[in-house]
């Protein structure tokens, strides 16, 4: 008998209220600094604001939730060209995710991206 080729990769997800008009399937999302505390895109490439997950299906305009994948293995869609092993950051205002430089690091990347556009399978990491 062959060996099984299927990894098991449990994820956890949670719905947050969001304001937003429209977020992308896979974009990383944090939590805004307003007072109703709502998942948010980050304002641009290496945001500091608290990391809460990466969205799990679009949002389409109009929504005003959204489920988010806060642990496990998750798709990210990369802002530039990305090694794996390398530690991710907000890549832009979409929710795109970019090697670390100064921002809040928000997981690791597991496979490479050879450019912007690439999806690429994210470990989220999250500060105690």
């Amino acid at each position: 008998m062959a060996a099984s080729k299927v990894t098991i990769n449990p994820i956890q997800s949670l719905s947050f209220y969001t304001a937003e008009t429209a977020i992308l399937q896979w974009a990383a999302c944090y939590q805004s600094t307003s007072a109703d505390m709502t998942a948010v895109l980050p304002a641009g490439a290496a945001s500091s604001l608290k990391f809460l997950g990466f969205a799990r299906y679009a949002q389409v305009s109009g929504a005003t939730s959204i489920e988010l994948i806060t642990a496990g293995v998750a798709a990210a869609n990369a802002a530039a060209a990305i090694t794996a092993g390398a530690d991710l950051e907000s890549g832009g205002a979409t929710g795109t995710v970019q090697a670390h430089t100064t921002g809040t690091i928000i997981g690791r990347a597991l496979d490479s991206a050879g450019a912007a556009g690439d999806i690429i399978r994210v470990e989220i990491l999250k500060p105690i």
